[in-house]
């Protein structure tokens, strides 16, 4: 539980609506159907503070906690 808190403490840092707007400008989000640029942003965040060592490391974690990737999502929107 402590880790939730201070990766949400460590998001706090980006400005949500400044990020939002740099999509926008340039287009990031056109194409995307489910994972945006901000879902990326905070996938990549966090598995780079857990240490994770290999992009099948990463879809093998986000395969076994998706039950628990909805509660992450909307505790950051």
């Amino acid at each position: 539980m402590y880790y939730a808190i201070l990766f949400s403490q460590i998001l706090d840092f980006i400005p949500h609506l400044e990020f939002a707007h740099i999509i926008n400008e340039y287009g990031g989000d056109r194409y995307v159907k489910n994972f945006s640029c901000w879902d990326q942003l905070v996938t990549m965040l966090f598995f780079q503070f857990r240490k994770s060592k290999s992009l099948l490391e990463i879809c093998s974690d986000l395969a076994t906690c998706l039950g628990k990737l909805v509660h992450l999502y909307s505790a950051f929107q």
